[in-house]
């Protein structure tokens, strides 16, 4: 996926306000995509770093979405409990700056789901001025406390300036 052109999204926030990137062109984009379970579990550490990333980074043109996974939004019956949670999970726990949005796993599968083959979320894509695809990671990234997310970080800023 990497050298690609990004897909266009469009997607409802956790509190139901639309997030699409075809408002974002010129932008640097990063996309966080992260399982949802229903209860608080690590790794949700590092929310705050990305928080802090987005939130240094604004300025030069860089945007921030996290991405709430939740196979079951693709429930009509289940889908307005699952919004419902995810809602009151980024407003009482994780908390943070930037917009998240919540998908049932069809934009995971266009950008590249990584547990089918045996990965595991989340998957941190960043997607440069020009729409294409700069970055595909599944995993976590190591912190250092003194540095946040220093390896997306460098990712960012290299394409922020370009």
């Amino acid at each position: 996926r990497v050298g690609k052109a990004a897909p266009d999204f469009h997607r409802t926030g956790a509190y139901g306000r639309p997030l699409d990137r075809s408002g974002d062109a010129g932008q640097v984009v990063v996309l966080h995509f992260w399982d949802y379970r229903g209860t608080p579990e690590a790794p949700f550490g590092q929310v705050g770093y990305l928080d802090f990333l987005a939130n240094k980074r604004a300025k030069d043109g860089v945007r921030v979405y996290g991405i709430a996974i939740d196979e079951r939004l693709a429930d009509a019956e289940l889908a307005p409990l699952a919004r419902r949670e995810v809602r009151q999970f980024c407003s009482q726990f994780i908390r943070v700056s930037y917009p998240v949005a919540i998908d049932d796993g069809s934009l995971l599968g266009v950008f590249g789901d990584p547990r089918p083959l045996s990965a595991s979320l989340p998957l941190w894509i960043v997607i440069g001025r020009d729409g294409t695809v700069l970055h595909h990671k599944a995993g976590l990234y190591l912190i250092d406390p003194n540095r946040g997310l220093e390896e997306l970080n460098a990712i960012v800023s290299q394409a922020a300036t370009n």
